[in-house]
């Protein structure tokens, strides 16, 4: 009863900033390897903000012939300070894809498709103009006078 002084304290451990980490590269083919890492999620993001840039190319060339080289710097560091900042916002506290991924399942689960929902259940009908419910008749076989008299009874 009296020994819990003799229990070794137990040990917790905190994974939440080794789970954390992120998806890292650091050798791109068998002989090509990088002395720092790349992150998955900056590179990702990186190459679909430059298609976008590719998709608009027009305005960001006419925006790079005020200076030479400018359009260079403009298809490399605009890629690179936006998948910067993106990866530094944490919506919600969750990262920044996992909040995009749960918004578009919102989107087309539910405000899509305009559905109303109560007490975390879909409510059906809404639609409708005009409910009607059927009559139900409920019938007592003689219970009635019994309904309040010996609801309790006693144990002896």
């Amino acid at each position: 009863m009296g020994f819990y002084f003799l229990m070794k304290p137990k040990l917790i451990f905190n994974y939440k900033q080794i789970f954390e980490e992120p998806f890292v590269i650091y050798q791109i083919t068998k002989k090509m390897t990088i002395t720092w890492g790349i992150p998955v999620a900056k590179a990702v993001i990186f190459v679909i903000v430059e298609l976008l840039m590719v998709a608009t190319r027009n305005f960001w060339f006419a925006l790079g012939d005020f200076i030479p080289g400018l359009s260079i710097l403009l298809f490399v560091g605009v890629p690179y300070v936006i998948s910067t900042a993106l990866l530094k916002i944490k919506p919600n506290g969750k990262k920044i894809y996992f909040f995009l991924y749960d918004l578009m399942v919102y989107f087309f689960t539910i405000k899509l498709p305009k559905s109303r929902f109560a007490g975390d259940q879909k409510v059906l009908y809404l639609t409708e103009k005009e409910i009607r419910f059927e009559p139900c008749l409920l019938e007592r076989n003689g219970r009635e006078k019994d309904a309040t008299k010996n609801t309790v009874k006693s144990n002896s």
